[in-house]
């Protein structure tokens, strides 16, 4: 009897035990958050400084083409936590992508001997 209630004792603590462990030990993938409220700072962050950086470049006569755009947001992803991606509907086209209407007079020719 007293064998049986030991080893009753000892499951349950080992259970409880292994159950706290798996818990605590929950690894959050780089660049990802637990919860959303986590992640809210950083998206704040990254607006705070886009927008910043937006302001210089103005200041240096860079067109509104080239400037950064879009909005960062918090996300759940696929694997159940939070990041931290930016929104880019709405943004013109960049330098990136190619120009359908190239100006000649900037392409390198070639020189032939």
């Amino acid at each position: 009897m007293n064998y049986f209630v030991c080893a009753t004792v000892v499951l349950a603590t080992l259970v409880v035990s292994c159950s706290k462990k798996n818990e605590e030990t929950d690894v959050i993938p780089p660049g990802f958050c637990k919860t959303q409220n986590e992640c809210q700072p950083m998206a704040d962050h990254q607006n705070a400084y886009q927008e910043e950086l937006r302001q210089q470049l103005i200041s240096q006569g860079v067109h509104e083409q080239f400037l950064p755009c879009g909005k960062y947001e918090v996300n759940k992803a696929v694997n159940g936590f939070w990041r931290v991606s930016r929104n880019t509907a709405g943004c013109p086209s960049t330098a990136s992508q190619q120009d359908p209407h190239p100006d000649p007079s900037h392409s390198k020719q070639l020189k032939h001997p």
